[in-house]
This record gives C-alpha cells, sequence and structure tokens, in this order.
C-alpha cells in the first residue's frame, strides 16, 4: 500500500493544498497543524510530534501585516504537513478533506 501522501501528489494537489491553508488568517493555520499533530497515528514512540508554536508565533504575528511572512507561515505549515505524513504516517487525504472543510467553514 502507498503512504497517503502519495496519493496527494499531483502539483494540483499539492498547491490545492497550500492555497487552502493559505487562505486560514495566521493563528488558524498555526491551529491546523496542531490539530494535524494530533491526528497522527499511535506508535510506540514516547512522543508524538508538536509543532514549535513559540517559533511560529512571531511570523504569524507579522503575516497579519506582511506578504513575505504570510507566505513564510504558509510554507512552514505545508512542509510541516507534509513532514508529518511521510514520517510520523498522517493520512494526507483526511488531512486535506479536513482543511477543505475548514476553509468552507470559516468562509475565509
Amino acid at each position: 500500500m502507498k503512504p497517503t501522501y502519495l496519493s496527494v501528489d499531483t502539483v494540483d494537489d499539492r498547491r490545492e493544498v497550500w492555497h487552502l491553508l493559505h487562505r486560514l488568517p495566521p493563528d488558524h493555520r498555526v491551529a491546523f497543524l496542531q490539530w494535524a499533530c494530533k491526528q497522527v497515528p499511535p506508535t510506540n514512540a514516547n512522543r508524538l510530534p508538536e509543532p514549535a508554536v513559540w517559533k511560529m508565533r512571531a511570523t504569524a504575528d507579522l503575516a497579519r501585516r506582511c506578504d513575505r511572512a504570510d507566505n513564510a507561515l504558509t510554507n512552514e505549515c505545508y512542509s510541516d504537513i507534509l513532514q508529518l505524513a511521510a514520517t510520523w504516517g498522517l493520512d494526507l487525504v483526511k488531512t486535506a478533506h479536513a482543511l477543505e472543510r475548514l476553509v468552507r467553514a470559516l468562509r475565509v
């Protein structure tokens, strides 16, 4: 069975996930990343992944005023989600659907 991150492995799929993340307000992007970390399937590991929110907070604050920081925050969240899928087994298809529902619910 191929990993789920390969199921969402077309340029259009990757672009759509990035754009959906980018439509979220900065704090919601960070919160979505925290949610994604909690969706990792249980393993024998002592720790589950956890984003360094304290590092992202400054970028999230700046993202409200600066397009470059806004793009940087989206890129960071996007790459962290891909890393969760590749390393920790996060189901990227379910994550993409949850992201789509969130964006629709917030109507952003």
